[in-house]
């Protein structure tokens, strides 16, 4: 049987849920896997070899045939974990079961999952499609926050924004939330100044007065096809200079934090 492994709840009474990583206390069998002629090019790393990475390849195919792995990486005698198009699963190094749920380290208590999922969702500033964002402010900090016109978790990030300090914000206008979403984007991106009639709209809710247009249209697919990439599901989602996100709207204080941290990884590559 073939599912989806992110997707398709049956696994949850067998796979989901927290595993807390011991090494060494796990009873494994190591007889020697099956061959396989599938390659995964150059998804290999971390003490993986070629061979356990055909094998990998096998067990994860299936169980779904659609997820596709980008990287490998031994975390323990008895574990691998796969980063995949679809988000991070783990194989026993028998090939016997395929794990999705959080790992945590008991010798540190981080979340090994949660920081891994960090690291891949990771972008460089330059690759971030700002010429597609509305600016508002002209600080010497920066922000591309992804949002929907109908989203009201993203009118509140908008106003919290609003009262942080030296911070310029590139607001990727989508419309995720379905057709009103569309219209008022669309609509919005029609305007004589967009970024204008996007801050009325958020801050004020004041409805853009602009008819539709090719070019609002264009526009917004565009920046549909950019948050897209980007693996932006929901709304809102702020994407910081040192290429870190947050999902949600946050606190002054939380977004200043966020922005003092990429500022100094910027100032440490310089």
């Amino acid at each position: 049987m073939n599912v989806r492994l992110f997707s398709n709840l049956r696994f949850a009474p067998l796979f989901l849920g927290t595993l807390f990583l011991v090494q060494g206390c796990i009873n494994s069998d190591h007889s020697a896997p099956p061959t396989a002629k599938e390659q995964i090019g150059d998804a290999v790393a971390d003490a993986v070899s070629d061979t356990e990475a055909k094998q990998v390849e096998l067990a994860l195919r299936a169980v779904d045939d659609m997820a596709k792995i980008q990287s490998l990486k031994a975390l323990s005698p008895h574990l691998i974990e796969m980063s995949t198009s679809d988000g991070v699963a783990y194989v026993t190094r028998d090939y016997k079961h395929v794990i999705v749920g959080n790992v945590l380290s008991v010798a540190n208590g981080r979340n090994l999952t949660e920081d891994r999922i960090v690291e891949m969702q990771k972008v460089s500033w330059e690759h971030l499609p700002t010429r597609l964002a509305l600016k508002r402010g002209n600080g010497s900090r920066k922000i591309l926050v992804v949002e929907d016109p109908s989203c009201g978790y993203c009118r509140q990030l908008h106003e919290t924004l609003a009262t942080v300090p030296d911070v310029t914000v590139y607001s990727l206008v989508v419309a995720i939330l379905g057709p009103q979403s569309q219209q008022q984007a669309a609509r919005i991106l029609c305007s004589e100044d967009p970024a204008k009639a996007w801050s009325e709209w958020m801050g004020k809710g004041v409805r853009p007065a602009a008819d539709l247009c090719e070019r609002g249209v264009e526009r917004l697919g565009g920046a549909m096809a950019a948050a897209e990439r980007l693996g932006v599901k929901s709304t809102p989602v702020m994407i910081f200079e040192d290429g870190t996100r947050r999902v949600g709207a946050s606190s002054s204080q939380d977004i200043e934090k966020a922005l003092q941290q990429a500022a100094a990884k910027r100032v440490s590559k310089t």
